[in-house]
């Protein structure tokens, strides 16, 4: 699934140096499909923190110039250079970090049998994450800051509601706000702006998480003929 990754960012013209987040760097630089792309400089390694949000802070803060910073995930196997541009042009250029979101009416229906995990909002809407962002400022520090909040507070609602707010959070859980409110919300909250991206490929929205989602992939892979 790494070397996927890998070669689909290779192959965005959009995407410059790369670099993997990992524990044990052998783990990579061993790949020999990698290897030429190592000795080139196009990629390379750097520390993984103790959760996704702290690895991008700790990037963001050791690479200030290096922005805009896109992050995606290692099991994100059916990533395509054609997803990566898609989700960069659409990106607003005045925000200052963006994730892209798959609609839950768009996977189902290509996808009935796929598990995956649904945000629902007012209305019936309903999306799921893409495992793309991108931090396009400075000032996005801050969001992964939030993030990690989150993270650490994940299992105690008072703390989470003090990061949020009590009423937004009620109108979250009631399903009485939209997608867009909630990011407006924290855009506020954060004094950041912050944009959602509805990516039109169902396929954008599955990641591997269990041997179900394998199974899956392999069979789009296996359709897509490689």
């Amino acid at each position: 699934m790494l070397v996927r990754v890998i070669d689909a960012l290779l192959a965005a013209p959009s995407v410059g140096e790369i670099r993997i987040a990992i524990e044990d760097p052998s783990l990579a630089t061993g790949l020999p499909e990698l290897r030429e792309a190592f000795a080139a400089g196009r990629v390379g390694t750097v520390p993984a923190d103790v959760s996704p949000a702290a690895t991008v802070l700790s990037v963001l803060e050791a690479h200030r110039t290096s922005l805009p910073l896109l992050v995606t995930t290692a099991d994100h196997a059916l990533l395509t250079a054609d997803l990566v541009e898609h989700f960069l042009e659409a990106a607003p250029p005045s925000a200052d970090a963006v994730a892209a979101v798959v609609d839950a009416e768009l996977l189902t229906a290509a996808y009935p049998d796929a598990v995956r995990t649904f945000i629902r909002f007012r209305a019936g809407e309903a999306v799921t994450g893409c495992n793309l962002f991108c931090f396009r400022s400075a000032r996005s520090a801050e969001l992964a800051r939030f993030w990690m909040e989150a993270e650490r507070h994940r299992k105690n609602p008072a703390r989470l509601i003090g990061l949020l707010g009590l009423w937004p959070v009620l109108r979250f859980v009631t399903r009485r706000m939209s997608l867009e409110e909630a990011v407006a919300r924290v855009s506020s909250r954060l004094r950041l702006e912050l944009a959602v991206v509805r990516m039109s490929t169902p396929e954008a929205g599955i990641d591997v998480d269990k041997v179900v989602d394998l199974e899956l992939a392999e069979t789009i892979l296996a359709r897509r003929g490689g």
